[in-house]
């Protein structure tokens, strides 16, 4: 696969063990919280960590989230997001890349699917 030049040209997909609904347009995501620490401490200490923590989006985010496909680059979500949202100010695409960073990187939601770095 080619490599892009520009960050318009990135293509982000959604990763395959990511549990989410939609409702009213707003996403939830569902996160389960199996980790061994987490199991021992319920089972020995009888801590009461739930097995599941949700993160809601905001209209924003779950817009963008919806239209991550993995075929979508950035450059057309970024247009979508102008369609949606016209009062969007100048700095569009470097929120877009600095949210989509983070979703790929600290959230572990979404994958680049066109970027080795």
């Amino acid at each position: 696969m080619k490599h892009p030049t520009q960050v318009e040209d990135l293509i982000y997909a959604k990763r395959s063990d990511v549990s989410y609904r939609v409702e009213e347009g707003i996403v939830t995501i569902c996160r389960q919280q199996n980790h061994p620490i987490q199991q021992f401490f319920r089972k020995y200490w009888k801590w009461s960590i739930p097995q599941q923590s949700t993160l809601t989006l905001d209209e924003y985010g779950s817009l963008v989230f919806q239209l991550i496909d993995g075929k979508r680059t950035v450059g057309m979500i970024a247009e979508a997001l102008k369609a949606s949202y016209p009062e969007i100010d100048i700095h569009l695409m470097t929120r877009l890349v600095l949210y989509l960073n983070q979703m790929e990187k600290d959230e572990h939601l979404v994958v680049c699917l066109n970027n080795d770095q």
